[in-house]
């Protein structure tokens, strides 16, 4: 690594790494999948480096790309949903989830049964807190779709709180 890029990648790669990671910790429940969006954010760096003359501050530019890649794996994990609907549709079986009472276990439950496109539009609203225009735009989307993606997650994650709520002995 030294070789190709010297060591003002290593020092900036010891800069970016625990907010890449910290930025993907907080908003996949998965570390394994955290570990790996992360690794991905900084192939994408590698393939950027040297960054454009008018990028200010590196690490903010990094997890941008960290943003756009929870974003590609809020899609990928719809994908897997919808595929999994369609198999359990065709065998008959139905996913049950259990939750301890642990605040931070419901929550993650409660965001992983809203579909992913709407549980991207609630993170980067409300955890990042981005407007709905800025939403829009990490999503590829319209401001009225983004729109209709938050109030539909909105509703999605109630009812999935009833749910975990239930379920909690």
């Amino acid at each position: 690594m030294t070789d190709r890029f010297g060591d003002p990648f290593r020092t900036f790669y010891d800069r970016a790494l625990p907010a890449v990671y910290g930025y993907l910790r907080t908003r996949l429940s998965d570390l394994s999948r955290a570990e790996d969006v992360t690794q991905e954010v900084f192939v994408a760096a590698v393939k950027q480096w040297p960054f454009p003359a008018n990028v200010n501050d590196e690490v903010a530019y990094v997890v941008g790309i960290a943003r756009h890649k929870l974003v590609d794996e809020y899609r990928r994990q719809d994908a897997q949903v919808r595929r999994r609907r369609q198999y359990a549709a065709m065998s008959g079986h139905a996913a049950a989830h259990r939750t301890t009472a642990a605040d931070e276990v419901r929550v993650h439950w409660a965001l992983s049964a809203v579909p992913a496109m709407q549980r991207a539009a609630l993170v980067l609203r409300h955890v990042d807190d981005l407007a709905v225009k800025d939403v829009a735009d990490v999503l590829g989307k319209s401001v009225r779709a983004t729109e209709s993606l938050l109030a539909r997650g909105t509703r999605a994650l109630r009812k999935s709180f009833r749910q975990v709520e239930k379920t909690d002995v």
